[in-house]
């Protein structure tokens, strides 16, 4: 088991701001990523859903494009946890960095849709087209070939194609 400072997780738990959310992910946990990820994850979800820390943020990318697969796994969870077009814009991100790994692209569509929400069918539809992935039949929307290039435009086209 990762043995952790007592000291950084102090902070962790006294993490009340997004900037102090930030610094502890992105310096802190990279030291012991086994024993502060969880916890600085933990502390992000209750900024969430404060509404202290929000998404999306392109220092989660920076994280998990160092990070390990493990690492990049929990982050996954937490986004996949507090479902909305921010998350589902930072899941989007995220993807890119596993693009070549097949079988965790297919298993994430897969865990959307049994999340059992239009948002959620609709985004694995999304991922399935984008990275041409052959997933079964699901009730989702289906998108156009011209809407998928806009998703990396910006976060709002995003919003507007997953949203329509």
């Amino acid at each position: 088991m990762a043995k952790a400072d007592p000291l950084i997780e102090r902070r962790i738990a006294a993490c009340t701001q997004a900037e102090e959310f930030w610094e502890l992910l992105l310096e802190a946990v990279p030291q012991n990523s086994r024993a502060y990820l969880g916890s600085v994850l933990k502390r992000g979800a209750a900024l969430l859903k404060a509404g202290t820390l929000i998404l999306p943020d392109a220092r989660l990318g920076r994280f998990c494009a160092q990070g390990s697969p493990i690492d990049r796994n929990k982050v996954v969870d937490f986004l996949l946890s507090h479902p909305s077009t921010a998350t589902y814009y930072e899941f989007f991100g995220l993807m890119k960095y596993c693009a070549d790994d097949r079988p965790a692209l297919y298993a994430y569509c897969q865990r959307l849709q049994r999340e059992g929400t239009d948002m959620a069918a609709d985004m694995a539809s999304l991922l399935s087209l984008y990275f041409d992935l052959q997933l079964p039949a699901a009730f989702a929307r289906r998108f156009e070939p011209y809407q998928l290039s806009r998703l990396d435009t910006s976060y709002t086209s995003f919003c507007k194609i997953l949203k329509q």
